[in-house]
């Protein structure tokens, strides 16, 4: 497995200062916070043994990750309004070319025709046949 990110960090510091009248608000203390303000990535992932299972149980794994992102346990923080978690788990369709791949990290290009009968033939076609495979595999225990 490998992949890229990118992430903008910032380190926050505070200082604790008394309550008490009498010490003007004088600073006890210094303390570090680290956060995170963004990260952005992308995996690529390879099977040693590629087995249509194998793949039909990442992509129900994306699926779950991307239906349950606000969930609080995959939730970041909770430091007043300092907080993070999933935006987006997505599995980029394996049946797209080079150029295709790169299209979908541009920000600024939308599918083309070829790409969207590509997507409807890996939903179809191909995922739906894993998932098959898949849920053989766990029926028969292995």
């Amino acid at each position: 497995m490998c992949g890229q990110a990118e992430g903008h960090y910032r380190r926050l510091n505070r200082n604790i200062v008394s309550r008490n009248e009498e010490d003007n608000r004088e600073p006890l203390r210094n303390t570090e916070l680290d956060a995170v303000a963004n990260l952005d990535g992308a995996w690529h992932l390879s099977f040693r043994e590629v087995k249509p299972e194998f793949v039909a149980l990442l992509a129900e794994g994306i699926e779950f990750l991307d239906a349950h992102k606000t969930d609080f346990m995959h939730q970041l923080g909770g430091a007043r309004n300092f907080g993070g978690g999933i935006v987006d788990c997505d599995l980029v369709n394996p049946l797209y070319e080079e150029h295709e791949l790169r299209r979908v990290f541009d920000q600024g290009k939308g599918n083309t025709n070829k790409m969207d009968d590509k997507d409807e033939e890996w939903r179809e076609e191909y995922l739906s046949e894993f998932k098959t495979e898949l849920a053989e595999r766990i029926e028969d225990g292995l």
